[in-house]
């Protein structure tokens, strides 16, 4: 941001409002299995869900088709070509950003470790877009990695189109544009990783005072009024 304030993108022009709203979001701590959580916290079961970032082999799919017993009210959306290929092919890929037919139509958007990869512009365009799509209830659904411990290292080595995503700034701007979030961190293993690395690495943070845990988990509930539905 230059001196004089110029730029147009809501995170520059709503700086100070997003720390206001940070400052009033309220972290949650979970101790239980992410999986146990998550379950608990966004059922899918009956609901209508895209997913955001799905890739080839989402685990978001396979937990509702578990639910569901069929991926009928599920669809996909990813820009790698192998992805979208193969969910097109099932009638499941949804274009997120061109496709109007179901605006208004999901319970769910649902980014499961791919929030992470949008810059600032990005993230913005993709929470209004979100509104769009979601029913007047819908939730807004993210996961992405925890860094702010020792796990920031696994995390970066491991992907290098992995953005720094905060916790209560990232939920204070999403309350900004006109959503109402909760803020969690959870997940006390890393699924790709032997036990010992898991075991190493929350004792590590412990000893030194951090939270253990590898995932932020957001959901936000979309507001009846404001951004979210479209805005500026």
């Amino acid at each position: 941001m230059n001196r004089n304030g110029d730029g147009d993108s809501a995170t520059r022009r709503d700086y100070w409002r997003t720390n206001k709203n940070r400052d009033a979001v309220k972290l949650r701590v979970v101790w239980e299995p992410y999986h146990t959580f998550i379950k608990k916290l966004v059922p899918l079961k009956g609901r209508t869900l895209l997913d955001f970032g799905s890739g080839i082999e989402s685990p978001v799919a396979k937990r509702f088709l578990a639910d569901n017993g069929s991926l009928s009210g599920y669809f996909a959306y990813d820009v790698d070509r192998q992805a979208a290929n193969k969910w097109d092919s099932e009638g499941r890929y949804y274009s997120f950003f061109t496709d109007d037919q179901k605006v208004g139509a999901f319970d769910f958007v649902y980014a499961d470790n791919s929030y992470e990869h949008l810059t600032l512009d990005q993230r913005e365009e993709f929470i209004k877009r979100s509104g769009e799509l979601l029913q007047p209830r819908g939730q807004l659904v993210l996961v992405y990695p925890h860094i702010a411990n020792m796990n920031l290292i696994e995390h970066f080595e491991r992907d290098r189109t992995h953005m720094m995503v905060t916790r209560e700034h990232e939920a204070g701007f999403i309350n900004s544009m006109g959503y109402s979030t909760q803020l969690y961190i959870a997940g006390l293993t890393f699924p790709y990783k032997p036990i010992l690395f898991s075991v190493k690495q929350l004792l590590r943070n412990l000893l030194l005072g951090y939270y253990p845990q590898t995932m932020v988990i957001i959901v936000a509930s979309k507001a009846s009024h404001g951004p979210a539905a479209g805005g500026s």
